[in-house]
């Protein structure tokens, strides 16, 4: 999937070197730019707890039960873990780049 950034300077760089690419129909091209920009902040800016459960659910497809039983943490302290490290990625990838969109809780 290309070179991995390793702070937040490369991720502001992908995305600018993302609004500055021509427009295509191919939204495949552009899905990949934001999974890999997903994936560096959560790698770079989450907290190491929140990096252990979003990897185990989003990256391992574990449920939220398991992976708070294999951290040794009740499921709703997993899934504050999950809400705070989304919520967290939002306001990274909001700053200014992208119109995130806001879920209603």
């Amino acid at each position: 999937m290309g070179k991995k950034c390793t702070n937040i300077n490369g991720v502001i760089s992908e995305i600018d070197d993302f609004h500055t690419q021509k427009q295509s129909n191919d939204n495949s091209q552009q899905l990949q730019v934001v999974i890999k920009m997903i994936h560096s902040v959560s790698a770079n800016e989450l907290t190491r707890k929140q990096r252990i459960a979003f990897e185990n659910v989003y990256y391992n497809n574990m449920s939220v039960t398991s992976a708070a039983q294999l951290m040794g943490i009740s499921q709703s302290a997993c899934s504050r873990l999950l809400k705070r490290g989304r919520e967290k990625i939002r306001t990274i990838l909001s700053y200014g780049y992208f119109p995130v969109w806001e879920p209603s809780d």
